[in-house]
């Protein structure tokens, strides 16, 4: 899996030379790897608020302007 990331970063990334990894001593410079699989257009078009945290049943904030954390979430 690590030898499939690095290969994604320097295809995708190429200005990034390595996979950040804080716990390994890294150099506190973080980079986002997004890697999308499988994409397809849905029939109908919802709302982040129709999603809800499946640890807590909570609906998804819409007011987010930065990422960060992740949740697994639901449809509702």
């Amino acid at each position: 899996m690590r030898k499939r990331k690095r290969y994604l970063i320097a295809t995708l990334q190429p200005g990034d030379k390595e996979l950040y990894n804080a716990a390994q001593g890294g150099t506190g410079e973080s980079v986002n790897l997004l890697h999308i699989r499988r994409l397809r257009k849905l029939d109908t078009s919802f709302s982040v608020s129709q999603l809800r945290k499946v640890s807590d049943g909570e609906p998804l904030s819409t007011a987010r302007t930065q990422s960060g954390g992740w949740s697994y979430v639901k449809l509702v």
